[in-house]
């Protein structure tokens, strides 16, 4: 995602005018699920989502969208460009902002930190031993989740990471 992300703000920062300031932030997750009940898997699936937040900053004014994306770069660019598009003509109507946070030139990072999740098959026979006894009620969820942001001041910035949770309630007489 850190590639898909780079290129799309690429493209999207290529297209800003002389006097704009864009700031991108992206943000999703590509998770597995499964939810338990009376000990029982009763739901297992996926998630997979990421989500990208534009603003625009010119003439002192500033202006902010969000909105899913497809994950299909042609479509996700044509997408963005029609909402850096609707904030141009947007921006004009709001007033001026005396508090603007300009974004900054700086160093660019990137952080991935990776783990060792159980796959997918492997979720039900490693929690059977736990409940088979009881009447257990929760969610299991791991995968990867991550944020970027990048500026057209040349700023890019990635954090992405394996996690997983184990959220239940075991009920009793």
């Amino acid at each position: 995602m850190e590639q898909f992300f780079k290129d799309l703000s690429q493209q999207i920062l290529s297209n800003v005018k002389p006097d704009e300031h864009v700031m991108l932030n992206f943000w999703g997750e590509n998770s597995h699920f499964t939810r338990f009940n009376q000990s029982k898997v009763r739901q297992n699936g996926f998630v997979s989502d990421a989500t990208l937040s534009i603003t625009l900053i010119t003439n002192q004014r500033t202006c902010s969208t969000s909105f899913s994306l497809t994950k299909n770069a042609s479509n996700d660019l044509a997408m963005s460009l029609e909402h850096l598009d609707v904030l141009r003509s947007d921006i004009v109507f709001l007033p001026e902002d005396p508090f603007i946070v300009f974004p900054k030139e700086g160093k660019s990072s990137s952080q991935i930190q990776t783990g060792e999740l159980l796959s997918i098959s492997q979720v039900v026979d490693s929690l059977s031993p736990i409940i088979q006894d009881v009447d257990l009620a929760g969610i299991w969820a791991s995968g990867n989740i991550f944020v970027g942001y990048a500026n057209s001041k040349g700023l890019f910035h990635w954090f992405a990471t394996d996690s997983f949770s184990f959220d239940y309630s075991l009920i009793t007489e």
